[in-house]
């Protein structure tokens, strides 16, 4: 047999065993015991056939195996998409247990980690530009996850009093904007193009921005097994435990771990104070400045002179952007069950991609 000839015997021979051993790994628990060792005796007949060069034997011995797999796991119909069905259920099991017990992907809805974790940010936008514009805009959404938006009047009516003073909830910058009978949410940062008093018709254009999704994170759910929590780190945490008005329950919040177990710790002169001596080590905290909660507020810190002193097996946790963060200085220190994590990337958007905890 020439060199061409065997190498097109030898795809047949390996497409024959191929079938052979996926038949054996589907039907190997349901299949009769000799089934099974027949099976196995038809694939060592063809692998020997091929070796001994034995053309006749090799294709009797292959035309068996094939009959007999069919037999132990008859063609079925759709049998390509039950395949497909297969290999993503498995893919989707591996990583379900990924994401259950190494790293699990987050978002960040709000701005009370910035500078350092970007949450949905508005810009006014006057018109689509041409980056805007189909395909264009989908490879800048993938790119810098930003993406141009218009807000129209889902009703007509009249334009009712709109501001800061209607914020949306559990949101950094959306208001409600009132049109007639309905309210809708649009960003406080957008381009408006009407005012309160107007009277507009359904689709009316109202406001237009560029609406950029918060950075996308892992969150490393593996590490505290094999070391403890650093003071510095970024961590997610469950708010399972946290009884505060405003706090959404039994969903994560990600802060930055400024207190440790049975420290004292106190805002002094916007700098961070730990039993009495300011804070200068990891060096982040050396200029980074943080305010007292607003007058009025409950808060473990009542007063500029009053300190927080952290129970055992509990982490105190700031936003880094204390102007707009609900945070430990109000609801407290946390406990180390609900600690899930330190946060490990930005995955998305790309542009945004970096380690971050370093």
């Amino acid at each position: 047999m020439n060199f061409f000839k065997k190498r097109q015997v030898k795809k047949i021979m390996k497409q024959i065993l191929h079938e052979a051993t996926h038949a054996k790994y589907m039907r190997e628990d349901l299949a009769a015991e000799e089934e099974i060792k027949l099976l196995d005796d038809l694939k060592s007949q063809v692998k020997e056939s091929f070796k001994q060069n034995d053309m006749d034997q090799f294709e009797k011995a292959g035309q068996q195996l094939a009959d007999h797999t069919v037999k132990i796991l008859p063609n079925h119909k759709h049998a390509v998409i039950k395949e497909w069905v297969e290999v993503i259920a498995v893919a989707l099991a591996v990583a379900m247990g990924f994401r259950t017990y190494f790293l699990q992907p987050f978002k960040i809805p709000t701005g009370s980690m910035q500078e350092t974790l970007y949450g949905i940010t508005y810009k006014p936008t006057l018109k689509k530009e041409l980056i805007d514009q189909f395909p264009l805009n989908i490879i800048n959404w993938a790119y810098s996850g930003e993406l141009y938006k218009e807000f129209k009047a889902p009703v007509e009516g009249q334009v009712g009093n709109f501001g800061p003073f209607n914020r949306v909830p559990n949101t950094s910058s959306m208001i409600w904007l009132p049109i007639g009978n309905k309210q809708i949410k649009v960003p406080m940062e957008a381009q408006f193009y009407i005012k309160a008093g107007d009277y507009v018709t359904k689709g009316t254009l109202l406001a237009s921005a560029k609406r950029k999704t918060g950075d996308h994170i892992l969150v490393n759910k593996v590490a505290y097994n094999f070391s403890r929590p650093e003071r510095g780190q970024i961590i997610v945490f469950n708010t399972h435990g946290i009884k505060y008005e405003g706090v959404q329950k039994d969903t994560y919040y990600i802060k930055r771990l400024v207190g440790m177990p049975q420290e004292n710790i106190g805002i002094k002169d916007n700098h961070l104070h730990v039993n009495g001596a300011a804070l200068t080590q990891p060096s982040f905290f050396k200029d980074k400045q943080y305010v007292l909660p607003g007058h009025g507020q409950p808060s473990v810190f009542s007063t500029p002179d009053q300190s927080c002193l952290i129970p055992a097996n509990h982490y105190l946790m700031f936003g880094d952007n204390t102007l707009s963060s609900l945070d430990g200085r109000y609801f407290g220190p946390v406990i180390e069950s609900e600690v899930l994590g330190p946060a490990f990337a930005i995955h998305w958007p790309f542009s945004r991609w970096r380690f971050t905890n370093r």
